[in-house]
């Protein structure tokens, strides 16, 4: 009877309200992204990196990238990053808005096409409802990991999202048109950095491996020649920087290895970043400690969970070392790599010919471990920053309005001969000369002597404070710009 009744339910179902669905949670966590980056840049005020990728995502125009004039060079001699010249071309029929909106407008695809990648690997748990693997997709895509990439938008965020999607594509692929549509999503993960395809290498292999074990063939193959593509395009990336650019690659000794080659390693050095490994980035360790401990309770079987760990510490180990404190203490986007090891669990789920139930049940603990940890080190207040750029995500829900957009972007247009800071910065990138904006707002006497006056976000995080106090020392008289977030300091007369 019960069988009949499933069977009845079954037919009853309208037949489009699965993908009807589908499309309404992809639309829905399209646009909360959308809004929550615009409120980035013009609420809470944006950095100058966010603001630089903003710049590059609709001005790609020639090889190799010229920079805005404010940082001069060339970018892919930074990152080889063609996937610029990807969103150059989509956005152009929307070159009327502004370059910040347009970049949120981009950037907030990571959050739907991580969570179709998620729902389509959950597909692999038969034992789970259609409705069950949309919550899990939803929960698992914002977890700790994730939602520290959101506070400081950067590129690399779709590198985990485009990666886990062409995995779960092409692993499944029946047709000619799917085998495509795989290909290019995975083509478009490498060209987002010169790096993403050793990421993609690694989860590949090891599965290539599991696969193996478990006599699963085709598994296997499309692993391994996934894993071969990614590892060649990597080097063909690194290659094309070298030769390809004015003085490129030169990022790997500057970030990480340093110069001379680990001479700033210390045992001080390396043990406050164990520390702080510790108390301020639980949302990547503690999910990794459940990963150990799940490997050695389940049985022998699930020593196949130790890869996960596995594929992690090459990334750990090198930002461990690093030169950069931003790198060093896996800030924002630098975690990017480790998503590949929070979603082992599902990974591993791919593999073989049975998949076993408890697999699920370690996912979920692990993303509940992430996600939990980074809301009390990161939200909750008088906690610890825990990576987190933003105390009140609930506020951002909501986009700013049309006007407010126009009033901030025209409050910033014709304004040579004035400073910026980050926020600002971020939003007239491509129209500052040299001088107008400095890392750190470390403006020189001669900046400060020619210049009119200040413009800046009043909503400028704590640890700028000094350095705003200075400026307003020599600018003083701050007017509030109606109906935005900015001030304009100018000199007392």
């Amino acid at each position: 009877m019960r069988s009949v009744r499933r069977k009845f339910r079954a037919s009853a179902e309208p037949s489009f309200i699965y993908p009807g669905f589908v499309i309404l949670a992809l639309l829905l966590l399209y646009l909360l992204n959308v809004s929550y980056n615009l409120h980035y840049f013009y609420i809470r005020g944006g950095g100058d990196d966010s603001g630089y990728f903003a710049w590059l995502t609709s001005n790609a125009h020639d090889w190799p990238i010229a920079n805005p004039d404010v940082i001069g060079g060339y970018f892919l001699s930074i990152h080889m990053s063609p996937i610029f010249f990807v969103s150059t071309l989509l956005l152009t029929p929307l070159s009327d808005l502004p370059v910040a909106v347009r970049f949120c407008i981009f950037i907030s695809l990571w959050a739907p096409l991580l969570w179709m990648a998620l729902f389509l690997l959950l597909n692999r748990f038969a034992a789970i409802t259609f409705g069950q693997r949309c919550a899990i997709a939803f929960l698992l895509t914002f977890n700790g990991l994730t939602l520290s990439m959101m506070g400081f938008p950067h590129i690399e965020v779709l590198i985990p999202a485009l990666g886990l999607l062409a995995i779960a594509v092409c692993l499944r692929a029946g047709t000619a048109a799917a085998w495509a549509a795989g290909g290019i999503i995975a083509l478009l993960a490498l060209a987002i950095r010169e790096d993403a395809g050793f990421h993609l290498f690694l989860p590949l292999l090891a599965m290539t491996a599991v696969s193996a074990w478990e006599r699963d063939r085709r598994t296997m193959w499309r692993c391994l020649g996934l894993a071969a593509l990614s590892f060649a395009g990597s080097l063909l990336a690194l290659w094309m920087q070298r030769h390809g650019t004015p003085n490129g690659g030169q990022l790997l000794g500057y970030i990480y290895l340093g110069n001379p080659v680990l001479a700033h390693l210390s045992v001080a050095g390396l043990s406050r970043r164990v520390l702080y490994w510790a108390t301020r980035r639980e949302y990547i360790f503690l999910p990794f400690l459940a990963l150990l401990i799940f490997a050695s309770r389940l049985g022998l079987g699930d020593r196949r969970l130790l890869l996960g760990a596995a594929i992690a510490l090459p990334w750990l180990t090198l930002s461990l070392f690093a030169a950069s404190q931003q790198a060093g203490d896996l800030w924002s986007y630098y975690c990017f790599p480790l998503v590949f090891m929070l979603f082992w669990p599902l990974l591993l789920g791919q593999c073989g010919s049975s998949v076993p139930r408890r697999l699920l049940s370690v996912q979920i603990t692990m993303g509940g471990l992430s996600t939990a940890a980074f809301v009390a080190v990161g939200v909750l207040p008088n906690v610890g920053d825990g990576g987190s750029h933003d105390r009140a995500p609930w506020r951002h829900l909501l986009p700013p309005s049309p006007t407010l957009i126009r009033l901030t972007e025209s409050s910033l247009a014709h304004r040579d001969g004035w400073l910026f800071d980050y926020g600002a910065a971020a939003l007239a990138l491509g129209s500052l000369r040299p001088g107008q904006f400095r890392a750190g707002l470390a403006f020189d006497d001669a900046d400060l002597r020619a210049a009119h006056g200040f413009v800046r976000f009043d909503t400028e995080p704590a640890f700028l404070a000094p350095q705003i106090a200075a400026l307003q020392r020599v600018f003083p008289a701050c007017t509030p710009v109606d109906g935005t977030a900015l001030q304009v300091c100018s000199r007392a007369f």
